[in-house]
């Protein structure tokens, strides 16, 4: 029906544990970022958009179910993220590649940019 595939184009959410969504939102990946990235390659990418969502006789990969091209997507990208998380307590692979391994790792990045955030928050605030 209608409605089924407008929710399949827009509730990515369905696809993602609430866990997983509140542990980035409390690392400051907000749902609203996640909205726009995956609503853009729902609607700009025909691989996510209308070849995943035809039938199964028609689409791009028949061997998944119509829209599991664009579920996989989202779950891989939600795990990704998940993964390149870093905090002072956990800085993760990738910001401790930066250092060399005897170094100490160097955590003032982390509140240097959350000052940042938050005085972009300041700007972008209409009073």
């Amino acid at each position: 029906s209608e409605e089924d595939l407008l929710d399949s184009l827009n509730n990515w959410q369905q696809y993602v544990d609430p866990a997983d969504l509140q542990f980035l939102a409390e690392h400051d990946i907000s749902i609203e970022a996640l909205n726009e990235t995956f609503r853009a390659i729902r609607y700009h990418n025909d691989t996510f958009a209308s070849m995943d969502q035809a039938m199964r006789t028609e689409t791009i990969n028949p061997e998944k179910e119509s829209g599991g091209m664009f579920k996989e997507l989202v779950q891989t990208y939600i795990e990704t993220l998940k993964e390149c998380v870093a905090t002072p307590e956990n800085p993760g692979p990738i910001y401790q590649s930066i250092h060399f391994p005897s170094e100490p790792i160097d955590t003032e990045d982390f509140d240097r940019e959350r000052q940042r955030q938050e005085d972009l928050r300041k700007r972008r605030e209409v009073p």
